[in-house]
Order: C-alpha cells, then sequence, then structure tokens
C-alpha cells in the first residue's frame, strides 16, 4: 500500500504570503510526493502568519492540531511529513527543537526534507543527527539575530514617536489612526470617556459607571470577547480610568515569556503627548487617588460595595486601630452595633458603641481647623520625594544618551558594530525600561502626596456633618471623603489624661479614652472622647509636651 504523505507548509508573516513562499512549498510536497509514489494528504492546512521562533506552531498552530492527530491514532505511523526544511518546524531553542524533532519520529512519523534528507525511527545515522542539530542551531541563531534587530529597529522608532504621525492603525477605541497619518479622535466616544472621569471623580466605582453606561443606552465599544459583540463591562470601564493614554501619554510594550508564560510588558519609556489627550491630567490625578482611596479602605468594587453587606455601616473601615495591643478594630452588626478590637489569642478586646463613637469623631471633625491641619502636616516627605525625582531625571538623562550613541551604530541593518555593542545595548535598555518603572512609581507617590495636601486646604468642616446624611449613596460618599483625609485614628483605652491644655475643661484622671488622628499630610491631633464629645488635646501637642508627660495608657 502507497505510504500517506502530509505536506507542511509554514510562513511567519503577511507579507510572506504575497510572494512565492507558499506556492513554492507546496509545489515542491507535491512533486516529491508524486516522484516517490506516495499518496499526498492534503488535510494538514497551512500555518501563516505564525513563527517557530517560540514554538507557537507546535503548540497552537495548525502543526499542533497534527500532532494531536498522530498520538490519537488518526494518522497512520508511518506516514510521512514533507516539509522544505526543519526551521519550517521549529526555530526555537536547539534543545526544544530537537525535541519536538525526535518527539515527531518516536510517534512513527517519518519526516521528509527538499535536501534529500530522510529521518526514520530506527535508521538514523550519526552524521544525520548531527547535521539536524546544525539547522536547528543555525535556523534559531537567524530567529535570534533577526528579533534583536528588529527589537533594536522598534525600540529606536519608539523613542522618536510623536503626535504627528501613527506608528500604527492601532489605538485606544475612542480614537483612530492611519500608520503615517496624524492620530484622530471619534468625538463621540472621548464625550463617554469625559464622562466616565467626572463620574469617578465624585466617588463613583466601576460598576456604578458601567450600569449608567448600559442604562443609558451608550452603545458600546469595548472590546468583543469570544465572537460576541462589544459591551461595556466593569473590567473595560476600570481600564480606562486608569490608563494613562487619555492624557495622551503612550506606553510601549511588547510580549515576554515570563514563568512559561507569554505576557505583554511595559519596553520603554512612556512617550508623552503621542495621543491626542481628551483628559484633563488635574482630573485623571484626581480619579487615580479617588480609587486608591476606595481600594485602602476596602471599598469593594462600587456602591454596592460587593459582598461586604456592611459597608455602608462602618464610616471608618481600615482606618481604625487599637493603640493599646497595636491591632485594627472591625465594626460588629447587631441591635447595637459596635466597634471591637480583632480577635488575638492573649489581647484584651476594647468596645465602644459605633452610633456614638460616629456622632462624637464627625462632629469632631466638622469643627476642626482643616487650615491648621494642612499646615502642621510635615513637609519632609515632599522635599524627599522632589530631590529623588531630581537625581531619577538626571540618571534618566544620561541613560537617553548613551543608548542614542548605541543606536547611532546600529542603525545601519548592515553595520558590524551590532555584533560588539549588543550586550551593552541591552544593558542600557534594560537600565532604561528599571528607571522608567522608578520614575513611574515616583510620580505616583508625589501625586498622592499633593493630592492629599491639597483636598485638606480644600476640605470645609461643614461638609462631613450635614443634616441628612442617611441614604446608602451619601453614606459611601462620606466614608471615601474621610479616607481620603484620614490616615488612621488609634484609640487608647484606659489612658490617664494628666492636663488637656488651657481652657479645655478637661478633669485629669485614668480610665480615659483618647483617639490620635493621623492626617494624609503627616499632621496629627489628639481628641479626649468622653461623655459624647470630643475635644482636642492641645493644639500643638507633640511640640507644646512629651507625649509620655501627657498621655498615659493603663
Amino acid at each position: 500500500m502507497p505510504k500517506i504523505a502530509y505536506s507542511y507548509v509554514r510562513f511567519s508573516t503577511a507579507e510572506q504570503a504575497k510572494g512565492t513562499s507558499p506556492w513554492r512549498q507546496k509545489e515542491w510536497s507535491r512533486h516529491y510526493a508524486a516522484q516517490n509514489g506516495f499518496i499526498l494528504d492534503e488535510s494538514l492546512k497551512p500555518d501563516r502568519g505564525i513563527s517557530a521562533f517560540k514554538g507557537r506552531n507546535r503548540t497552537e498552530g495548525n502543526l499542533a492540531a497534527f500532532l494531536a492527530r498522530v498520538k490519537d491514532g488518526t494518522v497512520p505511523r508511518g506516514s510521512a511529513l514533507l516539509v522544505e526544511s526543519l526551521d519550517r518546524l521549529s526555530r526555537e531553542e536547539v534543545e526544544e527543537a530537537l525535541y519536538a524533532f525526535l518527539d515527531i519520529i518516536r510517534s512513527g512519523i517519518e519526516i521528509h526534507t527538499c535536501d534529500g534528507q530522510v529521518y526514520i525511527r530506527g535508521k538514523l545515522k550519526a552524521e544525520q543527527l548531527l547535521l539536524s542539530i546544525f539547522h536547528m542551531a543555525r535556523a534559531n541563531e537567524e530567529s535570534e539575530r533577526k528579533s534583536e534587530r528588529c527589537g533594536a529597529a522598534w525600540s529606536k522608532k519608539r523613542q522618536n514617536a510623536n503626535g504627528k504621525e501613527a506608528m500604527s492603525a492601532r489605538v485606544p477605541a475612542w480614537l483612530k489612526a492611519v500608520k503615517g497619518q496624524p492620530i484622530r479622535v471619534i468625538p463621540e466616544r472621548v464625550t463617554v470617556v469625559r464622562k466616565m472621569f467626572e463620574w469617578a471623580a465624585k466617588g463613583l466605582g466601576q460598576y456604578v459607571i458601567c450600569d449608567k453606561l448600559i442604562k443609558g443606552g451608550v452603545s458600546p465599544w469595548g472590546p468583543a470577547r469570544k465572537g460576541k459583540p462589544p459591551r461595556w463591562t466593569p473590567f473595560y470601564v476600570s481600564s480606562i480610568l486608569s490608563s494613562r493614554s487619555v492624557i495622551g501619554e503612550y506606553t510601549p510594550h511588547t510580549k515576554k515569556i515570563v514563568n512559561d508564560t507569554r505576557k505583554r510588558v511595559a519596553d520603554g519609556a512612556p512617550v508623552e503627548n503621542y495621543y491626542p489627550a481628551v483628559i484633563p491630567l488635574p482630573l485623571w490625578q484626581r480619579v487615580q487617588e479617588a480609587r486608591r482611596a476606595f481600594a485602602q479602605a476596602k471599598f469593594g468594587e462600587s456602591f454596592k460595595a460587593g459582598k461586604d453587606l456592611h459597608s455602608d455601616k462602618n464610616l471608618f473601615k481600615r482606618l481604625l486601630f487599637d493603640a493599646n495591643n497595636d491591632a485594627p478594630m472591625v465594626y460588629r452588626h447587631g441591635t447595637h452595633p459596635y466597634l471591637v478590637t480583632t480577635h488575638r489569642q492573649s489581647l484584651r478586646q476594647h468596645k465602644i458603641n459605633y452610633a456614638l463613637f460616629e456622632k462624637i469623631i464627625l462632629e469632631f471633625l466638622t469643627s476642626a481647623d482643616w487650615k491648621a491641619i494642612h499646615r502642621d502636616g510635615s513637609t519632609e516627605a515632599a522635599t524627599e520625594l522632589l530631590a529623588k525625582q531630581e537625581s531619577l531625571a538626571r540618571e534618566i538623562e544620561d541613560n537617553e544618551k548613551v543608548l542614542k550613541r548605541y543606536e547611532s551604530l546600529i542603525d545601519d541593518p548592515n553595520s558590524t558594530e551590532f555584533e560588539r555593542i549588543s550586550d551593552k545595548y541591552k544593558t542600557a535598555v534594560a537600565k532604561s525600561k528599571k528607571l522608567m518603572e522608578e520614575r513611574a512609581t515616583l510620580e505616583a507617590q508625589i501625586a498622592s502626596e499633593n493630592s492629599g495636601s491639597h483636598l485638606l486646604l480644600e476640605t470645609k468642616g461643614i461638609d462631613i456633618f450635614p443634616v441628612g446624611r442617611t441614604s446608602k449613596e451619601d453614606r459611601l460618599k462620606l466614608r471615601l471623603y474621610l479616607a481620603q483625609r484620614i490616615q488612621r485614628i488609634d484609640l487608647t483605652f484606659g489612658a490617664t489624661v494628666l492636663t488637656a491644655g488651657p481652657g479645655k475643661n478637661v478633669q485629669r484622671g485614668e480610665g480615659k479614652l483618647v483617639a490620635k488622628l493621623t492626617f494624609v499630610n503627616g499632621a496629627v491631633k489628639w481628641a479626649f472622647i468622653d461623655k459624647g464629645r470630643a475635644v482636642l488635646l492641645w493644639e500643638k501637642f507633640q511640640q507644646k509636651i512629651p507625649e509620655t508627660s501627657s498621655l498615659r495608657s493603663t
């Protein structure tokens, strides 16, 4: 019975499909099968535009489907696999390519190539195996070199990117682009993006915004999933709210193997003013701060608060601590809700009626001098951050100069300098990525510092305790409002108050409850809690008298 042969055709790019590569590979297979009396089965479809450099054709392409048919016996043992050359099967590192090659042969499938080589299990000669390894090594080296050259070229192209012309047609969904032409906005979609940010700045979460878009009948233009039409999802809303592309910034990305998984990761410095900015930077920063406060307070994903059924009950979630035990305090609901120290073995738990505590603290914050709180905040942290920013900027500038020198040497594809400086260039690129990550982290810290300080300056006490704040949405807004301004509240139970300062009308004694409020700018205020009120202990407590002499915990 004639041998059954399968022709495997593969090419890596769409440009190759326009040339003779597909036709050449097919014609050789047909001619070879006819010449050797094989029955050619053309059910194995070509792998078009799939690279063998990382083994995609072997794991997810038509070759992968063919190998699965080999394993389940659909393709009979003794069949022939016709390939133009071994690099059509794999361009991976030698050990991976060799494993794939031998796995096919051990499965009983012969491999025939156009250079006259036939690889059959049990008939492999030493020189054949060595030759195949040589071909595999050369194919991988060629792909590696091409990848490095293309990477260097794209790196330079991205660094020279500007808003005058698009590098590709791939842009965010509220924009449109043609390669080589200016990027333009889609007005109706930009209007929707701006509305999202307005809602987010008011404290609305991604789920609420998503619901508003759906109920408002806004046509979705998010990504299609599994063949389904685009639809609004909280995840997509969140990705827009956190994206820096709305402020005009383009972050280059590439795909890399991370923990055996191919992932999209940042590649190089962000490019400012590449996209048309549709959101002002101050509004974007304000939204990021609101979202951070949401997360820090364990707010949940929306005003519905996810599984947290009591999220609107406790306005001080994640803010309150038992100073005696250095442990968080949590809300417990019931007929009379209360705050209690989290249970830990050998710790004495402390409790306080929640309704009374909320009333006392809100009244105290309503009457507080917020301008004084803003002034009292330490500026040391901000000064240190700015100094780090200046130092980092100089380091980035120096590294960019080094990169430009290397790129000028390898700009010519035929240049022989690439081999000499390849490792140095890779090191400089890696350093650039690390510096950009450090800069992004530092900018976020500075923005958070400035935003928190700015919020304190604008705070008015009347905003905290208005009459009629009873709805769930109003209380959740207040909770966010507090989380954006207060870092933590430490309660000391059984404290001994020696003095509260002149004119405070506070009796000295033991068994007192004292609250230490630390604000986002580092300012600290102390309050004595007694008989349904909170009295400020020393306007400049830490500066006037040592903490140990004025407040003692029993």
